[in-house]
């Protein structure tokens, strides 16, 4: 899936010479500035989108936003890789948008389209699909444009870009289970089941790029996308509850109002942001996961919730388990390879205050 979207990126290239969105006119940085955000820029690659939906288990109703969502790269990845009640993209830049909004179009033709259909002009196409709505405001102005793609087999909304109810994750036979607090489940069922959902959901698309448009199921696109030209620091957020932030070439004075206005959000579940929030954070961190990015290959992610007791249940276990298996390899390495290490009695979960997160320690550093 990766592939498809380098070469959808190489010819939005082409067409639009901005040199892959590095390039904007400068009354578009001046705004972007002027909101506090920054007109640099630099994308996860689509390695790191894989990554990213290995290391951060997402529900079947969560709506991913991303904030800053440059020329839509994970916005739309994630919406070709899982099954989720939407993806958002918010954008400033509105040349960047538009070449968001030219790649999703691309993606809807390449969207299995029926093999009777007379083939019919790309910008033709592109406007004839039931699937895709394009608005704007009322003043005409470039900011409030929305863009929105709906998977196959749904009709896309008009209007405010709503969407009917929410499809279920691949592999799933409920929906996500709420706060560590009052999951029924235990920690390591919910991580089974979202490490099984996301291998579902690969296996299906793989499947689906073999057999070729059309053969499996619903074709590329596996969840509705909406991209929007707004300004991240003043949007509504609506139900957006997990949120990504390329945040490496922000203040720290930005990140910190973002991180504040989304604790205040009542709908957030997690932040995976570039770089680390500013101390103090107002929000937690539980972990960090190594991801690619367009300026580095060797880039980590960190992942926020609000509190470790509304933490949903997959993503404690899944940050909780593979730091506990990276220190018993760790012990195991030093013990001869014969296993975990025990001394000093089991061990267990600490608190790091240093870090602002949970890890798991051998019994001899237990006090």
């Amino acid at each position: 899936m990766s592939q498809v979207f380098d070469a959808l990126y190489d010819d939005a290239e082409e067409v639009f010479l901005s040199k892959r969105g590095y390039v904007i006119p400068r009354r578009e940085a001046a705004l972007v500035e002027a909101t506090g955000g920054s007109p640099t820029y630099g994308e996860i690659t689509g390695q790191g989108v894989t990554q990213f939906l290995r290391s951060v288990p997402l529900q079947a109703d969560d709506v991913l936003v991303d904030l800053g969502s440059g020329l839509g790269r994970l916005v739309l990845q994630v919406a070709a890789s899982a099954r989720l009640r939407r993806c958002v993209g918010l954008e400033l830049s509105a040349s960047r948008h538009e070449q968001a909004c030219w790649v999703a179009s691309q993606l809807a033709q390449l969207d299995c389209p029926p093999p009777e259909q007379e083939e019919e002009p790309e910008d033709a196409a592109a406007s004839a699909d039931p699937r895709v709505v394009s608005s704007s405001n009322d003043g005409g102005d470039e900011a409030g444009r929305t863009f929105v793609l709906q998977p196959r087999g749904s009709s896309a909304s008009s209007g405010n870009g709503s969407v009917a109810e929410p499809p279920q994750l691949v592999g799933s036979g409920a929906s996500g289970s709420g706060p560590a607090g009052g999951s029924s489940r235990n920690a390591g069922q919910a991580q089974q089941q979202a490490q099984g959902s996301v291998a579902v959901a690969e296996q299906e698309v793989e499947e689906a790029e073999r057999c070729g448009p059309g053969q499996v199921g619903g074709g590329l696109l596996l969840s509705p996308v909406e991209l929007r030209c707004e300004d991240l620091m003043t949007v509504d957020l609506a139900d957006g509850s997990a949120f990504f932030l390329c945040s490496t070439a922000f203040s720290g004075a930005a990140c910190r109002a973002i991180a504040e206005r989304l604790a205040r959000h009542p709908r957030f579940r997690l932040l995976v942001t570039s770089r680390a929030l500013p101390f103090p954070a107002p929000l937690t961190l539980l972990g960090q996961f190594p991801c690619d990015f367009s300026w580095t290959a060797r880039g980590m992610a960190y992942v926020y919730v609000r509190s470790l007791r509304e933490a949903p249940a997959g993503l404690l276990a899944a940050f909780l388990s593979s730091t506990a298996s990276a220190i018993a390899d760790a012990a195991g390495g030093h013990s001869g390879g014969a296993g975990p290490a025990t001394v000093g009695g089991e061990g267990g979960i600490a608190w790091l205050p240093s870090t602002c997160t949970l890890s798991m320690v051998p019994g001899d550093l237990m006090v």
